[in-house]
């Protein structure tokens, strides 16, 4: 079966590490993270201007569904493998805490965590 764009979420209030700016994006195979200059420019516009910084991918045709894999591959921070995924955490920011999104791996101490305010 061919690799299909099933969706994501950028926004320059997540980060991973340090670096503000990051995407998260799911295909029918794969999960992949992306540092994202362009979400934390929109962010910073949405503190001058009021704009939120956050997109949520839709159903693509198989053409732009291949195009935006390819991008999102030449830009990829970390990728795992859909049958790879031991347990996928996500938690809303509150008052008190950020909120977070943590991937853990079968077999494997590393995992991924990306927050938010």
């Amino acid at each position: 079966m061919e690799e299909e764009y099933l969706g994501g979420l950028e926004s320059g209030r997540m980060k991973k590490g340090m670096v503000a700016g990051y995407g998260i994006y799911a295909t029918n195979k794969r999960i992949i993270g992306v540092k994202s200059r362009r979400a934390l420019g929109k962010a910073l516009a949405g503190l001058a201007f009021g704009v939120v910084g956050a997109y949520v991918g839709m159903k693509l045709s198989r053409g732009q569904s291949f195009k935006a894999i390819a991008d999102l591959d030449e830009k990829k921070d970390f990728e795992v493998a859909k049958e790879n995924v031991s347990s996928l955490e996500l938690k809303k920011p509150t008052m008190w805490r950020r909120g977070h999104i943590v991937i853990s791996t079968l077999g494997a101490v590393s995992h991924c965590s990306v927050e938010w305010d």
